[in-house]
């Protein structure tokens, strides 16, 4: 191979770098290291429970799913008082660099007994520039201002323990479709 596309010929430590870099290359790739990073990194851990959340990568199917963290899961506010809401994230990486990632959304406030849902799903593309359309959709609160300046986990301290609630929160219905086009490095 490199006979044919360098002019120069590798030299003999080039030679030796590059084998072993192939063999590496090889190994990462083959199914029972893939699995055994899987089944290593995969582990279910209290930490990621409570406060990180957690991916699981299935890699030779390109393929990872996760969930936030019960910290973030659960909230207070005055408007529905105790709060559930439940996230999860499943992504899929297609050939090339298309990707494909869906994010359902489920939410109950006890004080108001609403049920909220949305979903979120994205496909990414593009050969020299990343390219995303986003469609969203469903019921969700929204802080007046929709920046959402103010986590959930400050605001459920804030009321529970000083009792100031900053968050001014409401309930629609939504539907949202964007497009974002990189338009060079960096």
């Amino acid at each position: 191979y490199w006979d044919s596309v360098r002019p120069i010929p590798l030299q003999d430590e080039e030679l030796v770098d590059y084998r072993k870099k192939d063999s590496l290359e090889q190994r990462r790739k083959d199914p029972k290291y893939l699995d055994s990073l899987d089944r290593k990194q995969n582990r279910f851990t209290a930490m990621g429970l409570i406060l990180s959340g957690q991916t699981f990568n299935k890699r030779k199917a390109r393929a990872a799913g996760g969930y936030d963290p019960l910290l973030k899961a659960i909230n207070f506010n005055t408007v529905e008082g105790w709060a559930l809401q439940f996230a999860g994230t499943y992504r899929k990486e297609l050939e090339g660099r298309k990707q494909i990632r869906l994010t359902p959304v489920v939410r109950y406030g006890f004080s108001n007994k609403h049920f909220n849902a949305f979903g979120i799903g994205e496909y990414r593309f593009g050969k020299s520039y990343f390219n995303a359309i986003t469609f969203s959709g469903g019921k969700r609160i929204y802080q007046f201002n929709n920046a959402n300046p103010i986590s959930q986990v400050i605001n459920t301290f804030n009321t529970l323990l000083r009792g100031y609630n900053y968050m001014k929160i409401y309930e629609a219905w939504f539907a949202n479709v964007q497009y974002a086009k990189g338009i060079g490095e960096g």
